[in-house]
């Protein structure tokens, strides 16, 4: 078959119902919903100043110069009211763009100075914002939680957050993360907090190597055994063939790994080489709010990059559905939805 317009494909890619499996919460924030933030603070000028300086940051020249963009979106959400809007307006925001099912991830946190009080209380006030958006929108798209662990803090933090993950078990967590900057830390002071959530029944997904020479630490992690693996920029040789045989998939956002310049060229990019070799391999936004993408342009760019046709992306997406943190009857009634939506397309 042969591949559409690249024109054809955006608008294709938008219609076509998708999965996002890798979006931060607070990196997916839009400007939009900034200046909304902003516009409601009783004295704004210092955070107006804020946000201009925030919006030249955001050309960024390395993956180091992109974590500290989130100190300013982290104070503009440093309370309840304003978690739970965020929420509600990122996971809108992912269903207008045709997103059936999202899991969204965000490292619970605290601010003494304001009612974010807890942990707990961070995480009740994402959970808030899901429900004002599932109801907004009359249930037309499925929300899971990962809770991500920051690599930078203790192991004693890190089990609170499983703890707290372990509670929330049914109410949409479904999994555990480590992110966080990369060079930061190591998996292997926090590797007791990742059995302990996966003893649970919780699901686990790892940032791995995002950033070159972390060898060791990649290879502790790739021998976890991930159920999922974000980025995987460089893996390499037996570590690469260890993923490939055990089948580990890969969470893959292009856009992200190109304005960070950990990939100069999206034909460089390690999907080309993993997808197309039959390893599972799904596109992710990252955080879209800061790279400025959507998940239709991430399947589009794919799609046109490497010449997909129509049933290329409709497959890519189906064979996404089977590695989502659900159970089967969610992941049927995914598959009925792409089903429905390539017979409509008369794909």
């Amino acid at each position: 078959m042969t591949a559409l317009k690249p024109c054809d494909m955006v608008a294709f890619c938008k219609r076509m119902p998708k999965i996002e499996l890798h979006a931060h919460l607070n990196g997916s924030v839009s400007r939009e919903t900034i200046r909304h933030l902003i516009s409601m603070q009783p004295s704004n000028a210092t955070l107006q100043a804020d946000f201009a300086t925030f919006e030249k940051q955001c050309s960024l020249t390395s993956i180091h110069s992109f974590f500290p963009l989130f100190k300013f979106v982290y104070a503009v959400s440093n309370c309840i009211a304003n978690v739970r809007y965020i929420t509600r307006q990122v996971i809108v925001e992912f269903s207008t763009d045709g997103c059936e099912y999202l899991e969204l991830r965000s490292t619970p946190r605290s601010n003494p100075e304001t009612d974010l009080v807890s942990k707990r209380t961070y995480i009740e006030a994402c959970l808030a914002g899901t429900k004002d958006a599932i109801e907004m929108l009359k249930g037309a798209i499925q929300v899971r939680w990962i809770l991500s662990l920051d690599r930078r803090h203790s192991l004693e933090d890190g089990l609170e957050t499983v703890q707290l993950a372990k509670e929330f078990m049914d109410q949409g967590v479904v999994g555990v993360d480590l992110c966080g900057e990369p060079s930061a830390g190591n998996f292997k002071d926090l590797e007791p907090a990742f059995i302990q959530a996966r003893e649970a029944g919780l699901k686990v997904t790892l940032h791995v190597a995002e950033i070159k020479n972390h060898e060791q630490e990649t290879r502790d992690m790739i021998h976890f055994m991930p159920d999922r693996i974000g980025h995987g920029t460089f893996l390499k040789d037996a570590l690469r063939e260890h993923v490939v045989d055990n089948a580990i998939p890969i969470e893959a956002c292009v856009t992200s790994n190109l304005l960070c310049k950990t990939v100069e060229r999206i034909e460089d990019h390690h999907f080309n080489g993993f997808y197309f070799e039959g390893h599972p391999c799904i596109p992710c936004t990252d955080d879209k709010g800061v790279f400025q993408c959507t998940l239709s342009s991430e399947y589009s760019l794919i799609a046109n990059h490497f010449n997909m046709s129509k049933l290329d992306v409709i497959t890519m997406v189906q064979l996404g559905i089977d590695h989502i943190f659900a159970n089967e009857e969610t992941k049927e009634q995914l598959r009925a939805k792409v089903l429905k939506f390539k017979l409509d397309e008369k794909v």
